[in-house]
C-alpha cells in the first residue's frame, strides 16, 4: 500500500467518530457491564472474553 492510498487522519478520525456514533449505545452497555462485573488482581477473563466477542 502506497502512502497515497493511505486516510488521512482526518478522514480516519471521521470514521471513528461515525463508527462511535451508530455503536454509541453498545459501547456503553459495554463499559457499564464491565464496571458492575469487576475482576481484580489483572485477571480479566471474562471482560477480556466479553470485549474479544463484541469486536
Amino acid at each position: 500500500m502506497t502512502s497515497k492510498d493511505k486516510p488521512t487522519r482526518d478522514q480516519l478520525k471521521e470514521a471513528v467518530c461515525e463508527a462511535i456514533d451508530r455503536h454509541g449505545n453498545e459501547i456503553i452497555e459495554l463499559g457499564e457491564t464491565i464496571l458492575h462485573h469487576p475482576e481484580t488482581g489483572f485477571n480479566e477473563r471474562k471482560t477480556a472474553a466479553l470485549v474479544a466477542d463484541k469486536m
